[in-house]
């Protein structure tokens, strides 16, 4: 978990200048990145000391102030040990990212990202050469993929492209579509391709999202925009995206979530305008719409529990030799905006997805039952990334999950 505890080294200059009035000096070491870094002031603790006028003899003529040593605290993660490694290993050197959650307290199971790097080396003290090869590789190592790793969501996105949906145009799970393998609904003069070209035929909208029809979701997308343009950004917020989730401990990015204001604020001249094609593209997760696999596990874990979006939690307490103990319960951060039955009609879906839909294959002879989305997300002009994202078991999910692998 090298990303997740992060390393030490000698304090450098600048942050000598800084911390020498907490009592740091030259040789000391600090925490410079993951939990070793954001956790410092607790790990360290705090030198005692006591300021004194002394005669030329020694003898303290006058205390003028002493500030007790508070003594280094321990900081306790949710990680579980053997799923960490497990994870690590199942991702093995593949460029990418897994994070597994508890679905019914968002504690973070396992956050892994590669490449990795070296903790203990970079605490023993690289060279110049070394350091000078992990800076300059276009892997970046140091980048914690799980948290801080933004990517278009692809497919997987649809899942929030159908609550919007039901809830907003009122559609039905039986609600029929016709899809030839290409679309041509803007009337823009672009023809729009499925992933399936021959097209899927006839099919409802709950085998919609089973199957993951582009014109299924193109075609909502249409209807969501003309209903409000500002819809389905706002379904994508209510479900944890374009924000940083709350993650207790270690900096997160906010991924995006596109909509009219923003476009305005960030495009210039015709650009500006917000585009029935903005629309289309977000509801099938692509355009402009970035989420990071941290997102995307709390995201399909609210699926998972009921509706619950929680705060994910990766430090579970911090206690201190004396026998003080700071702890981290359980937090939510909101509701997903959809009713039971919509909510129903996501589940059964998410579980036709693995038992005959798209991730069906992957999950031959699998003898735990899972429920989850797949994703091919656009990276022009390298090859696609690839997402899943699930929960398990699918009748009584404990652990949600989500994966990405770069191109």
């Amino acid at each position: 978990a090298a990303h997740v505890i992060g390393y030490m080294a000698q304090i450098d200059e600048p942050t000598l200048a800084a911390r020498q009035a907490e009592g740091y000096g030259p040789d000391d070491w600090v925490g410079v990145s993951g939990l070793e870094g954001w956790g410092e002031s607790y790990l360290a603790g705090q030198r005692g000391g006591t300021l004194a006028i002394i005669s030329p003899e020694g003898r303290i003529v006058w205390t003028l102030a002493e500030r007790p040593a508070d003594p280094a605290r321990s900081i306790y993660t949710t990680l579980d040990t053997e799923l960490q490694r497990a994870t690590e290993s199942i991702l093995e050197q593949r460029v990418g990212s897994i994070v597994v959650l508890d679905v019914n307290s968002g504690e973070v199971l396992a956050l892994v990202s590669y490449p990795r790097f070296d903790p203990g080396l970079l605490t023993a003290g690289a060279t110049v050469e070394q350091w000078q090869a992990w800076l300059n590789d276009p892997q970046r190592p140091f980048l914690n993929r799980a948290i801080a790793g933004v990517y278009p969501p692809g497919s997987a996105f649809k899942i929030v492209t159908l609550a919007a949906g039901m809830q907003e145009l009122g559609l039905s799970e039986h609600q029929t579509y016709y899809c030839a393998g290409r679309w041509d609904g803007l009337a823009d003069g672009a023809t729009r391709y499925c992933w399936v070209r021959s097209g899927h035929g006839t099919l409802d909208l709950l085998n919609g999202l089973v199957q993951s029809c582009d014109t299924v979701f193109w075609e909502i997308g249409k209807a969501l925009n003309e209903l409000d343009p500002d819809a389905l950004p706002r379904y994508a917020r209510a479900f944890g995206l374009g924000d940083v989730s709350g993650l207790n401990a270690l900096d997160e990015a906010a991924g995006l979530i596109p909509d009219p204001a923003w476009k305005a604020q960030n495009y210039s001249g015709a650009e500006q305008q917000w585009l029935p094609r903005d629309a289309v593209n977000m509801a099938i997760g692509q355009g402009d719409v970035l989420a990071t696999p941290l997102q995307m596990a709390n995201l399909v874990s609210a699926v998972a529990n009921g509706g619950t979006l929680y705060r994910p939690r990766l430090v579970r307490r911090i206690a201190s030799p004396l026998g003080e103990v700071q702890e981290f319960s359980a937090q939510a951060a909101g509701q997903l905006p959809l009713s039971a039955a919509n909510l129903d009609v996501e589940q059964r879906a998410l579980k036709g997805v693995v038992s005959y839909g798209t991730a069906s294959r992957a999950f031959v002879g699998a003898t735990i039952s899972m429920a989850g989305k797949s994703g091919t997300a656009e990276a022009p002009p390298e090859e696609p990334h690839a997402w899943f994202v699930g929960y398990a078991p699918a009748d009584n999910p404990q652990i949600a999950v989500a994966v990405v692998l770069e191109h």
